[in-house]
């Protein structure tokens, strides 16, 4: 079955807009993202959301190469909880991009170092 580039199109836009939801929902039932770290307004759920938490995917997906869905997660997550621009970090884009370690294992590397970091702080 082939399928042509305008009906690919259309399948990833659904597949990407189905992660922004689902992400979001997960964000809404375990997350408590009213104090972002980097003192920023938080956001309400709604489109404005919905368009962070895409930028953040897109970012993950082509900087980072980041595909999976949980390793997405983390990214936005660390996106709306810490700060929307943590991935232009140097020691964070460093570790983004570690080539000694899958992608979605070095998102978890730096959100390891993000809760230890606030835990000392405390």
């Amino acid at each position: 079955m082939n399928i042509s580039r305008e009906q690919f199109m259309m399948l990833h836009a659904v597949f990407v807009g189905d992660i922004v939801w689902r992400i979001g929902r997960f964000i809404d039932k375990h997350c408590d993202l009213s104090h972002p770290h980097d003192g920023s307004k938080p956001l309400e759920p709604g489109i404005e959301r919905d368009r962070v938490i895409l930028d953040l995917v897109t970012r993950a997906r082509r900087d980072f190469d980041i595909q999976c869905e949980r390793g997405m997660t983390q990214f936005v997550i660390l996106g709306l909880g810490y700060s929307r621009a943590f991935h232009e970090i140097p020691a964070v884009q460093a570790m983004l991009t570690e080539p000694g370690m899958a992608p979605g294992r070095r998102v978890q590397a730096v959100l390891d170092k993000v809760v230890l970091a606030e835990a000392r702080a405390r």
